[in-house]
C-alpha cells in the first residue's frame, strides 16, 4: 500500500510540475505593433545599413529598465541579427551600478554630479542619459566588460562625452595600453573624444583633473558596425522629466551618435487613480514633440506600462489604474502619430501580471511589477519579434 502510495505521490508531483512548466511556455501573447503613420520606415531603413554604419537605439523608461534590464536583452537579440558588440552608452556616475550586470563599473567618491532620477542640486546641464559628473582632482572611473551578455563581454571603439570651457587633459588605460589624452575646449557644446585604442578590451580606466565648467555625460563602448542600444533608466519618473534635457544636447550629441530609434518606455510610477489625464496627456505629447525637433532622424516607438497587479483581499488582481494608463498611452501615441505597442496585452492582459510570478520559472519580481532576469528575456523577445515583423 506504502509502494502505491509513493508511487502516487511521484506522479502527481511530476504532473504538478509539468503543469507550471506548461503554464509558463503560455506566458505572453504575440501583439502587433500599431504604426498607422510608418513612424518607423526610416528605422527599418537604416537597419539595412548596419553592416556599414553603427546604428543607434535610445531606450528611455523607469525602473522596467533599471540596471540594464531588458534593454540588454533588446540589444543582445538585435546584435545577433544585424551585428555589433558592446554595451554603448554608459554614464560616468549612475545608482545603478549594483544592479547591472552587463557592465561592471566602479568610480571614486570625488565626483560631483546630478541626475533625474536622484538630484541635480548644482543645475549642472544635463547630459542624454539624464545624467552628468563633474570631477574634482583625481576622480576616476572604471569600466569592466562582462560575460553576462555575448554582446557586452569586450569593446574596442571608446568614446567620451563631455562640455568643457577650458582644454584639459585626462589619462586613460585599458588592458592593453594607457597615456594622456588632450580634450580640446568645446565653447559650450557638447562634443566627443576617442580615446585610443586599437584592439579588443575588456576594461577601460580614466582619470580627470578638476576642471572649471567641465561636464561629463558618459562614454561609448563599441566593437564595429551594427546595431546598439542605450540604456537610459529614469527610476520614479513618469517620463515628462525628459523635457529638462535641453535640446541642444540632443543635437549637439546627434552628430556622433545620430539615433535612429527613441524607445519610449513609462508607465509604472504614472498608473494611479489619481492621475490627471489632461496633464499627463499633455505633458508625453510633448515629451514626443522635444524629441521630434531635437532628432529629427530618429522614429518614435511609445512602449506602453505592462500589467501591474495589486492585492485585493487574498488575492492579486491587475490595477484598474492599468487599464486607464494604457488607454491614454495609446491615444498619446495615435494624437503625436508616432508607434505603439502594447506591453500589456503582450503580456497577457489582465491578471496577466499574477501568471508571470507563478510561472516556472517566475518571470516577475514579486512586487508584480519589474521583470526579472528570465522575464526580461520572454519580454525582449516578444518585443523584438513585433519590431522586425513591421520591417519589410
Amino acid at each position: 500500500m506504502k509502494k502505491y502510495i509513493s508511487i502516487l505521490l511521484i506522479v502527481s508531483l511530476f504532473l504538478i510540475i509539468n503543469a507550471n512548466y506548461a503554464q509558463s511556455g503560455k506566458i505572453g501573447a504575440k501583439v502587433p505593433i500599431v504604426d498607422k503613420n510608418n513612424e518607423l520606415q526610416s528605422f527599418f531603413n537604416s537597419l539595412k545599413e548596419a553592416k556599414t554604419k553603427k546604428i543607434r537605439i535610445a531606450h528611455y523608461g523607469d525602473s522596467i529598465i533599471w540596471g540594464d534590464v531588458f534593454t540588454s536583452d533588446i540589444r543582445e537579440l538585435l546584435q545577433n541579427k544585424f551585428g555589433g558588440s558592446g554595451a554603448g552608452f554608459v554614464s560616468i556616475c549612475t545608482d545603478d551600478i549594483k544592479l547591472k550586470q552587463t557592465t561592471v563599473q566602479t568610480y571614486s567618491d570625488t565626483w560631483s554630479w546630478g541626475s533625474l532620477f536622484t538630484r541635480n542640486e548644482n543645475r549642472y546641464p544635463m547630459g542624454i542619459a539624464a545624467t552628468v559628473s563633474v570631477p574634482k582632482e583625481k576622480s576616476w572611473v572604471k569600466y569592466s566588460a562582462s560575460n553576462f551578455l555575448k554582446s557586452s563581454s569586450s569593446f574596442k571603439d571608446i568614446n567620451l562625452f563631455y562640455q568643457s570651457k577650458e582644454s584639459l587633459s585626462i589619462k586613460y588605460k585599458t588592458n592593453s595600453g594607457s597615456g594622456n589624452l588632450t580634450l580640446p575646449s568645446t565653447s559650450g557644446k557638447a562634443k566627443s573624444v576617442a580615446i585610443p585604442n586599437s584592439t579588443v578590451v575588456k576594461e577601460l580606466e580614466l582619470e580627470f583633473p578638476k576642471a572649471a565648467e567641465s561636464y561629463f555625460f558618459g562614454v561609448t563602448l563599441d566593437d564595429g558596425n551594427g546595431v546598439y542600444v542605450h540604456n537610459f533608466p529614469l527610476r520614479g519618473n513618469n517620463g515628462s522629466s525628459l523635457l529638462k534635457i535641453d535640446k541642444s544636447m540632443y543635437t549637439d550629441i546627434a552628430s556622433d551618435l545620430d539615433y535612429r530609434l527613441v524607445i519610449l518606455n513609462f508607465g509604472a510610477n504614472a498608473a494611479s487613480d489619481d492621475i490627471n489625464d489632461k496633464w499627463y496627456k499633455r505633458k508625453m505629447i510633448k515629451v514626443i514633440e522635444h524629441l521630434k525637433e531635437s532628432m529629427p532622424k530618429a522614429s518614435i516607438l511609445l512602449v506602453s506600462l505592462g500589467d501591474k497587479a495589486i492585492k485585493k483581499g487574498s488575492k492579486f488582481e491587475t490595477d484598474p489604474a492599468v487599464i486607464k494608463l494604457v488607454k491614454l498611452q495609446e491615444e498619446i501615441a495615435s494624437e503625436s502619430g508616432v508607434a505603439f505597442w502594447n506591453m500589456y496585452e503582450a503580456m497577457g492582459g489582465k491578471n496577466s501580471s499574477v501568471e508571470w510570478v507563478n510561472a516556472n520559472p517566475r518571470l516577475l519580481s514579486y512586487d508584480y511589477v519589474h521583470f526579472n532576469e528570465d522575464g526580461a528575456k520572454v519580454i525582449s523577445e516578444l518585443f523584438v519579434d513585433a519590431l522586425l515583423s513591421k520591417m519589410n
